[in-house]
């Protein structure tokens, strides 16, 4: 009878065991799912070849491709020829971010390759973490799962593929957790006790996560002090407060050390001030809608409810990045419950999970700083401006929101489903808000949106490896001129449209890319505005061996600046790209 006891106790320890096991690898299986997923939903493209082409993701290339050709993003002699391209005077609190591109820089050798993977590798990294972050806020494995899916293929994600470094919000998860934290009875800090390891753990921590944006950090400090003074009083202790103020001092540090060589570059050359110039009057321009979080995402496969979006986002005033906002229908239900949360509490008597209570405060501050008319509006007037686009604290509220529906979900079924039901019920559940999430949140882009793009890509690159081809080694004088960064000619040129060339180059040297206000800027600013005899004049003796058009920066489509060049040299354009955009004139 013991011995098959103890063979029963054997083989449930075994059993308990191999589960543990298999549950260590749901975030790898998840990540792995959600890397597959987005692909698939992006038209199962070639890696080779880009997601996203042109406006600010030549920018987020350009970056890219400096980091892979040097030893950092800093420097670069392939742009800015002759002077040089130093990026010192635009600050971003990136270095993770810079350090995963470089790393994965090394392994691929392309920019391209990088980017693409890089991409993916966010959906997997953010679904990986939010599903561990979301156990710890009590869920169980189906609904955890569920929720990182959920919060992971957010519209936000897809429709900020341009500003590629926003795709990584796995922070988010991370920070509410800590909000959470701060807020409790044992603060955060005051939790560790006496076990510095613990502690030294936490500082390292978020010096990390202040290396992955500094919007998304700005809004975790926020969260910290909402937390922070929100516990001291329920708790009547100072601790939350302390341990809110260490969070926010790691942050600030976290910030100041990424960019500490932009503030040396400052203190030896002297500010920049004509570089990322704001104005206080942006923050409602850029500031949050209560309605762009409810409303459809305006790619939504319903044409009915795709309809409903366009109607609001071209007939209704300040509409501009604040459009990826939406939640989608579940993240909106959840919006909802914490709404009701915040303003029923003080009136009713009834039990509501800690969690969501604390999602409900939060929420509820965040949204009232944030948006438009709200507190930021007040931070741009008296503190700095900034700081503009607090729409993009949509994504905390997303995460909020998401959480908050699930575990009302979870807890809805433990209440009113047979026990012995329960486990199918939550799987039935977790499978059908997965599937009609994913419809609602995500569109899927054709074969014919991914061959168009391919095929501007091979526009420009078949263009540019000609030129290369021609000169190799070679330096290239580009026209327009535009200065750099955030200039726009017309509604077809941007700043970072010359950087089309060097992005398909190896070894050409671009006289586009010097920062704004700088030595280079001023110089090319003022040779462009001279006859094009004397331009041709110059950039000969500065070592150019060709002239590069970009027929779209002209209202006339390049005709007179293309004659004026040709009366110049004596003879007709050398290379015209495929798409006649793109126009080469050999100097030699």
């Amino acid at each position: 009878m013991n011995e098959r006891v103890n063979q029963d106790l054997l083989v449930a320890s075994q059993e308990k065991l191999g589960f543990g096991f298999l549950a260590k690898l749901i975030p790898i299986a998840l990540g792995g799912f959600c890397f597959l997923l987005a692909w698939y939903l992006m038209g199962s493209f070639n890696l080779n070849y880009p997601i996203a082409y042109g406006g600010d993701n030549f920018f987020m290339s350009w970056i890219i491709k400096r980091l892979i050709d040097g030893f950092w993003s800093f420097n670069s002699v392939y742009s800015g020829f002759p002077f040089g391209s130093a990026f010192y005077d635009f600050p971003f609190s990136d270095m993770g971010t810079f350090t995963v591109l470089k790393l994965l820089g090394l392994f691929t050798h392309s920019y391209i390759l990088t980017v693409n993977i890089y991409i993916l590798l966010g959906f997997a990294v953010t679904s990986s973490i939010s599903y561990l972050i979301l156990k710890k806020f009590g869920c169980n494995n189906i609904f955890s799962i569920t929720g990182a899916i959920l919060f992971t293929f957010l519209p936000f994600h897809f429709f900020r593929l341009a500003h590629l470094f926003f795709t990584w919000y796995f922070s988010i998860p991370i920070f509410t957790w800590y909000a959470f934290k701060i807020f409790a009875n044992k603060s955060l800090f005051f939790e560790c006790g006496k076990n510095a390891w613990k502690k030294i753990k936490l500082f390292l921590s978020l010096l990390f996560l202040a290396s992955f944006g500094v919007y998304y950090t700005f809004f975790a400090v926020l969260m910290f002090l909402a937390s922070g003074i929100a516990g001291s009083l329920k708790w009547k202790s100072n601790k939350n407060l302390i341990s809110a103020f260490i969070a926010i001092f790691m942050l600030t540090m976290g910030v100041g050390l990424n960019i500490s060589p932009n503030l040396i570059h400052s203190y030896k050359y002297g500010s920049n001030p004509t570089v990322a110039q704001r104005f206080a009057m942006e923050s409602e321009y850029h500031g949050l809608k209560l309605i762009q979080m409810l409303l459809p995402q305006p790619l939504h496969r319903s044409a009915l409810l795709r309809k409903i979006s366009t109607k609001y986002n071209q007939t209704f005033p300040l509409v501009a990045e604040n459009m990826t906002a939406s939640l989608g229908l579940i993240g909106s239900c959840g919006l909802i419950i914490i709404l009701a949360v915040a303003i029923a509490t003080p009136f009713f008597r009834f039990q509501v999970d800690s969690h969501i209570q604390l999602l409900a405060f939060l929420t509820s501050f965040l949204f009232l700083f944030t948006t438009i008319g709200g507190f930021a509006s007040i931070f741009a007037l008296l503190i700095t401006p900034m700081i503009r686009a607090w729409n993009r604290i949509s994504v905390f509220i997303g995460f909020a929101a998401i959480t908050t529906f699930i575990l009302s979900t979870e807890q809805f079924l433990k209440k009113f489903t047979y026990k012995r039901f329960l486990k199918q019920a939550e799987i039935y559940v977790g499978i059908f808000l997965i599937c009609f999430g994913v419809w609602d949140q995500t569109f899927t882009r054709t074969k014919l949106e991914v061959i168009s793009l391919k095929n501007q890509f091979l526009n420009d690159a078949m263009f540019v490896k000609k030129i290369e081809k021609l000169i190799p080694n070679g330096a290239v004088y580009q026209l327009p001129y535009i200065p750099f960064p955030e200039e726009v000619i017309n509604n077809n040129f941007y700043s970072y449209d010359p950087f089309r060339g060097y992005l398909h180059s190896s070894t050409l040297h671009w006289s586009s890319g010097g920062m704004k206000g700088r030595r280079g800027d001023l110089f090319f600013r003022y040779l462009a505005n001279q006859p094009m005899k004397h331009q041709i004049e110059i950039i000969k003796r500065l070592g150019f061996n060709g002239i590069y058009i970009d027929r779209r920066g002209y209202s006339d489509h390049g005709v007179a600046i293309e004659n004026e060049i040709k009366r110049n040299i004596g003879h007709p354009v050398t290379f015209v790209s495929e798409d006649s955009n793109l126009l080469f004139f050999s100097i030699l």
